[in-house]
């Protein structure tokens, strides 16, 4: 069986409203793409590397839940796992 490898960086996205944290949820470009197909049953693998932290489990168990090999995902010790900050604005769109 064939397999899809994707590269990039893994982030926990973090939405705020007037200030506020709302929400947060794993993102990155390459990671929703190895979502996207792994939810469409492709098998697929995410290159990539997190801290060892809470936020880095945060994002391996959304990868397994939707069905992405976490296995070439690389854990560094010596620094945290990326935050991508997303204020919006009163229509919804982020800065």
């Amino acid at each position: 069986m064939r397999r899809v490898y994707t590269i990039g960086d893994c982030a926990l996205d973090v939405f705020f409203e007037q200030d506020k944290p709302i929400e947060a949820k794993p993102g990155g470009s390459f990671l929703n793409s190895s979502v996207s197909l792994g939810r469409l049953g492709v098998s697929v693998s995410l290159i990539s590397e997190i801290g060892i932290d809470k936020v880095g489990k945060i994002i391996e168990q959304f990868l397994l839940a939707n069905q992405v090999d976490i296995s070439n995902i690389s854990h560094f010790k010596d620094s945290n796992s990326n935050l991508a900050l997303a204020f919006l604005d009163e229509n919804k769109n982020a800065e």
